[in-house]
């Protein structure tokens, strides 16, 4: 029997999913408003123009600019016009625009992002802004918005960071950025707020974050996320006995030293009192894996429940059902 078959209906039922994509493709994208291109020549812009950036950008001048510039007789217009035509600012634009012409792949990566975080952690994104930020801050956010320096971003060989140590350059790359973004909104979510304030306890909540973290980035590495090269993270997975029982043999998981926290927590060229070939955030990623350890030892905890419900500060409770000894 033959069997006809309307074209109309083919045509209106193939654009139907050709329309389901595209609205799942939107979804799975976030927008990035350019601040730094809409601010550039902005002396050159009438004042209407002027206002209407000036609107647009009402929340990014708020966390901002008005930091920079804390006059308050001082305009929008003429903070931003002093702001645009800065050295600083001139410095980076022409690279930054060059290298970030085209951010539609990070905009899907974002969206990725935001999806996980919010099916995940019931987290809204915030609105996202690129900017030109000339200080050591990469990243700048509240509850609604999050502002990234592009020009923190411009690759390990871009020539005017070579006054950066080799451990930092080495990460100030596009790849990062969502690494950046994810652990900052995370714990402005999930602010610390320690009992009493040990290594353990901020390597715990150090830990809560970077797994959570793991669970929103997509294709997520602890080499990008804890700033190690490929070498560093394989060095941490074959000493990892070594490392716990150097921190066991120092005696400093309850030590409350802001430096010693600092040392062993933060990026740096190697982690104090562990080897001179440890990466910088050691004790954060052995953290990490007190937490995986700790999650696959107890089936019903999930890491939402543990940040929300801060179990970092019952540090020894959770080291002890952790049952971490140095390997997984």
């Amino acid at each position: 029997m033959k069997i006809n078959i309307n074209k109309t209906l083919v045509c209106g039922f193939l654009f139907f999913l050709f329309a389901i994509s595209c609205k799942h493709n939107d979804k799975e994208s976030v927008i990035i408003h350019r601040f730094e291109i809409d601010t550039h020549n902005f002396s050159s812009k009438n004042a209407t123009e002027k206002q209407t950036v000036a609107n647009k950008y009402a929340d990014v001048i708020k966390l901002y600019i008005d930091k920079i510039y804390t006059d308050t007789t001082l305009s929008e217009s003429a903070k931003l016009d002093t702001f645009a035509n800065s050295k600083a600012i001139n410095f980076f634009y022409d690279e930054t625009i060059r290298q970030f012409s085209d951010i539609t792949e990070l905009e899907a990566e974002l969206g990725k992002e935001s999806a996980n975080l919010s099916s995940k952690y019931g987290i809204s994104f915030p609105t996202i802004y690129s900017a030109i930020i000339p200080y050591n801050q990469s990243v700048m956010l509240n509850d609604t918005i999050a502002i990234i320096g592009l020009n923190h971003y411009l690759g390990k060989d871009y020539k005017p960071y070579e006054y950066f140590p080799e451990y930092k350059r080495h990460f100030k790359i596009k790849e990062k950025i969502k690494y950046d973004l994810a652990e900052a909104i995370l714990k402005i979510n999930f602010e610390f707020q320690p009992k009493s304030n040990t290594l353990l306890e901020k390597m715990i909540y150090e830990g809560l974050i970077a797994a959570a973290a793991q669970e929103i980035i997509p294709e997520y590495t602890d080499s990008l996320y804890f700033s190690f090269t490929q070498e560093k993270n394989e060095w941490c997975i074959a000493h990892e006995k070594q490392i716990w029982e150097q921190l066991l043999i120092e005696d400093i998981l309850y030590s409350t030293s802001d430096f010693l926290k600092s040392a062993l927590l933060e990026p740096a060229p190697f982690s104090e009192y562990l080897s001179n070939d440890s990466p910088g955030r050691t004790c954060s990623w052995v953290g990490k894996k007190i937490v995986e350890k700790h999650i696959r030892n107890n089936r019903n905890s999930t890491i939402k429940e543990l940040l929300s419900n801060r179990a970092y500060q019952n540090s020894q409770t959770f080291l002890i059902e952790s049952e971490y000894d140095g390997q997984q």
